[in-house]
């Protein structure tokens, strides 16, 4: 007996984060930063401030303007899972189970960005 392939998911089959899934849902926050200044997943931009250890570091954000609008989702979508999940050891060098350093993702936002 042949097996068939699988049909491929279309768009309508992904289960997509909603646009008011808050981004850093995952992270631990700065104290007294309140639930509505953080980012949702609509947002044309990403805050994450909010996430960063040091008071005095500011402006780490992530722009999704430049992404083609169909691989805009997408990729949102890979960076909202990297925040909210502990990362694996073959995706870069350290401990396993650490989150990815908020420079981190950006590199790889960036990489993406390229290869869209």
């Amino acid at each position: 007996m042949i097996d068939t392939p699988a049909t491929a998911p279309t768009e309508a089959d992904v289960a997509w984060p909603t646009p008011d899934t808050i981004v850093l849902r995952g992270r631990k926050l700065r104290p007294g930063v309140a639930r509505a200044e953080l980012s949702r997943f609509a947002d044309a931009v990403w805050v994450l401030d909010h996430a960063q250890a040091d008071d005095h570091s500011v402006g780490r954000c992530l722009h999704w303007a430049k992404f083609p609008r169909r691989f805009e989702r997408p990729i949102k979508a890979f960076t909202l899972a990297v925040l909210d999940h502990p990362r694996r050891a073959v995706l870069t060098l350290g401990p396993p189970g650490d989150s990815a350093a908020l420079g981190t993702l950006r590199t790889w936002r960036d990489d993406l960005l390229v290869f869209t």
